[in-house]
């Protein structure tokens, strides 16, 4: 191996860990052709040799944290919104579930989170928060998942997972004959007052009927999501951007998340609000598209350990 070009209290600082003395060493040989190349000199090689042996002794940067969080037990204001909200320096929920919290530390849907019964099943009626945490300004908000993490693990001595599981979807695919969607009009170069604005999406699924309905400029793999039923729709067309969508039609069954809500999830063919609504999976074909029952292995949160009630602010 080559001649290290470090001084003796860099070797000694080297070697007071011999593991991640032979791992930077080995690492650092793979850096020489650079280094004799000219491309890296001096104080850069020393502050990459000193990364190195971060790497090699196990040290990690520690989580990104709140720097004040306030959540507690809240009473459940109608009207009051469920939203979550990440504004500069700030993210604030009120009338807040623990599965909302979860989705947003995670990622995960909530119809994919596995935990104890009173988080899943709102036995003895839900628990709802508030939560109003503040961050430096200039944070970047795709942190914002890691310090819920953290704040979760604090107050709340969350132990959690994620695991994949086999699990019965829809595959949202394009149909025989080609998609037949238009593509969103997209404002000029030179940002034409003229140009139109993108649609909002309007409407949604109605829960007592089953009805779905969808208007505006959209991707596929948000249809997708806006489809999910009895199973989650993933979409496999690969096909990016947004489309014009205009859409009514009726899925099979709704999602089972609480069973003690009382939802019944077999919807009653007999309404007759629905009886003149088609069904989606007939529906879908006149977008050039199909829906196809299959299996996919998808991401779950399990829950091994959570309070009810976070440790005082």
């Amino acid at each position: 191996m080559a001649r290290l070009p470090f001084g003796p209290e860099i070797i000694h600082i080297i070697g007071t860990n011999g593991r991640a003395w032979r791992e930077a060493g080995t690492l650092v040989e793979l850096l020489m052709p650079i280094v004799s190349s000219g491309l890296m000199k001096g104080r850069s090689l020393l502050l990459t040799g000193l990364s190195l042996v971060a790497l090699a002794s196990g040290q990690t940067r520690p989580e990104p944290t709140f720097e004040v969080a306030s959540v507690k037990p809240w009473t459940f204001v109608p009207g009051g919104g469920t939203g979550f909200r990440v504004e500069p320096g700030r993210v604030y929920c009120s009338n807040c579930l623990l599965v909302l919290m979860l989705n947003k530390a995670y990622g995960v849907p909530t119809l994919r989170i596995i935990g104890p019964k009173w988080l899943l099943d709102f036995q003895g009626g839900p628990t709802f928060y508030q939560l109003d945490a503040r961050f430096p300004l200039g944070t970047s908000g795709t942190l914002v998942p890691a310090m819920m993490r953290q704040m979760l693990a604090e107050r709340f001595h969350l132990l959690a997972h994620v695991e994949s599981r086999d699990t019965p979807v829809y595959a949202l695919r394009v149909a025989t004959g080609g998609l037949k969607m238009k593509p969103k009009e997209i404002a000029s170069a030179q940002n034409d007052a003229s140009a139109p604005a993108p649609k909002a999406i309007l409407g949604g699924l109605d829960t007592r009927t089953g009805v779905v309905k969808l208007h505006g400029d959209m991707t596929l793999t948000s249809l997708a999501e806006s489809l999910r039923a009895d199973r989650e729709v993933i979409d496999e067309t690969g096909i990016a951007g947004e489309f014009e969508v205009l859409l009514t039609a009726r899925i099979p069954a709704l999602p089972q998340f609480a069973p003690s809500l009382q939802v019944n999830s077999q919807l009653d063919d007999s309404d007759p609000a629905v009886q003149n609504v088609p069904s989606i999976f007939s529906e879908i074909q006149k977008l050039g598209l199909r829906l196809e029952p299959t299996r996919a292995p998808l991401d779950y949160l399990v829950i091994e350990r959570m309070d009810r009630i976070p440790t005082p602010n």
